[in-house]
């Protein structure tokens, strides 16, 4: 049975190489470009505007314990 999927996998692989992928139905085509056109579409975030702001306090603050030399980072 593994060797008969295998074949047919040859097989159609061999009928792309030689004839191309099988082209869409025009109907087929309409429906894709219909789903695409309607689905979802994702958001970006701008590039200008940061997702979260720290206070200063806390920017202070992290930075503080990033430093490698912070008292309980030293080994």
């Amino acid at each position: 049975m593994a060797n008969d999927r295998e074949k047919t996998l040859q097989e159609l692989r061999q009928r792309i190489a030689t004839e191309g992928l099988p082209k869409l139905s025009a109907e087929a085509l309409r429906s894709y470009k219909r789903e695409v056109q309607h689905g979802p579409k994702p958001v970006l975030p701008s590039a200008s505007k940061p997702l979260f702001k720290l206070s200063p306090e806390a920017l202070r603050l992290f930075h503080e314990k990033a430093n490698p030399t912070w008292p309980w980072k030293r080994q």
